[in-house]
């Protein structure tokens, strides 16, 4: 829990936690030296690695990212709900519901093929009352995990919050990008994993997706909708007056962890789609709840990247940059 006074921010045990940088945080480089020829890459990398680990140790990051995945997983119970809501809009179409059919029982195993059919069944009768009624606790909770993930990334650039009204306001138009981008980015990381190298169906060998070139396409799809996910989120959330070539570092570190990070889903179904019905879903439980724990410390070390990076160009731009 963080508590802000003024311009001070109180952290675990009652301690200061407003980060002070030295006068160069960037990642220490390394003067010129002779050795083998990997040398010079391994004494880089082990600085890399330390300028990670202090910068983490300094804001408690790890306490950062298990709220930041607590209330991402509170708003994960509306949203999904939403999703079934919307999800039952298309379903009304009796094509949407066919492939809806043979992805359940190509993908899923015997017994949870048949739970995600009465799913869609339930959210093709029940769009309207489910979506109203979701959709409320869609914008409160979502509103909760952006605020919460602003505070962090201000504990992380060291500036106070914008105050509870403004994290309010600002979470809920922050939630619903968040959310379309989100869906987007994860679909096109994810589905076209379960294509790659594999004997399909015949029903799915007539789909784009079955071609090794429109796997290639919504990977690229999945890097660009990942890219301004996170590129929002770093300019929009914090309060450190940042602009977009101060997010561009982290944007970009942030999109490529997140694609590689998605892949364990498809994986997961790949290698224990046939597994017992229990243990899958209790498998596939704890695979979420690690996932988002990953995904918050994704999230905050992008944030980290990128105040180094905006400290970097301001001590620049006033001629207090180191050569």
């Amino acid at each position: 829990m963080a508590v802000c006074i003024g311009n001070a921010v109180g952290g675990r045990a009652g301690t200061s936690s407003e980060v002070v940088w030295e006068a160069d945080d960037r990642p220490p480089m390394t003067e010129a030296m002779t050795g083998w020829p990997g040398h010079r890459a391994w004494v880089a990398t082990q600085r890399l690695v330390m300028w990670m680990i202090r910068g983490y140790q300094h804001v408690n990051a790890g306490d950062l990212a298990a709220a930041v995945a607590f209330n991402a997983m509170v708003a994960i119970i509306p949203t999904f709900l939403l999703s079934l809501a919307v999800a039952g809009l298309f379903l009304q179409s009796d094509q949407v519901l066919t492939s809806t059919v043979y992805a359940s029982f190509w993908g899923l195993p015997s017994g949870a093929a048949g739970d995600a059919l009465n799913a869609a069944l339930t959210a093709r009768r029940s769009s309207s009352w489910l979506g109203a009624l979701s959709l409320a606790g869609f914008a409160w909770t979502g509103a909760g995990f952006v605020g919460c993930l602003a505070r962090s990334m201000n504990r992380i650039y060291g500036v106070p919050g914008c105050g509870y009204m403004c994290e309010k306001r600002r979470g809920f138009f922050v939630i619903i990008a968040f959310a379309m981008l989100f869906t987007l980015a994860l679909l096109s990381a994810t589905v076209p994993t379960l294509f790659v190298k594999r004997e399909l169906p015949a029903y799915f060998q007539t789909w784009a997706l079955a071609a090794g070139r429109y796997q290639v396409l919504s990977y690229g799809v999945a890097l660009v909708a990942t890219a301004l996910l996170f590129g929002m989120l770093f300019r929009v959330v914090p309060n450190a007056g940042q602009g977009l070539r101060d997010v561009w570092p982290g944007t970009l570190t942030a999109a490529g962890l997140f694609v590689l990070m998605a892949q364990v889903f498809p994986l997961y179904f790949r290698l224990l789609g046939g597994a017992n019905r229990y243990g899958a879903a209790f498998g596939l439980l704890t695979l979420f709840v690690a996932w988002f724990y990953v995904l918050s410390h994704v999230l905050l070390f992008g944030t980290y990247v990128n105040a180094t990076h905006q400290r970097r160009r301001r001590r620049a731009m006033h001629g207090l940059g180191g050569s």
